[in-house]
């Protein structure tokens, strides 16, 4: 578990520097980026909560965290926005 946050986290941030870098296909970087910063906050939220279990709920710091995460997969469109985005423009899906 700890170890696929870990993953997640340092492919967010591969990503994110491939896209500082000028990559040619940015409206596809920035999706994917979006998305993977999103399920990595929710899976970060769910490990903290499954070691923690109910004084998780309590934590302010984590309790703020926990609630961020849900606006995470809705700010600048809602993942399956991005999804939609991602298979037209990559994998040429009809609209």
């Amino acid at each position: 578990m700890l170890a696929r946050i870990y993953t997640d986290t340092q492919l967010a941030r591969f990503t994110a520097l491939r896209l500082r870098a000028g990559d040619s296909s940015a409206a596809t970087t920035a999706s994917t980026l979006k998305l993977a910063m999103a399920e990595s906050a929710r899976r970060a939220r769910n490990a903290a909560f499954t070691v923690l279990g109910a004084d998780g709920m309590l934590a302010g710091e984590l309790q703020d965290q926990a609630l961020a995460s849900f606006a995470l997969s809705i700010a600048g469109g809602t993942d399956e926005i991005q999804r939609n985005l991602l298979g037209e423009r990559v994998l040429g899906l009809p609209r």
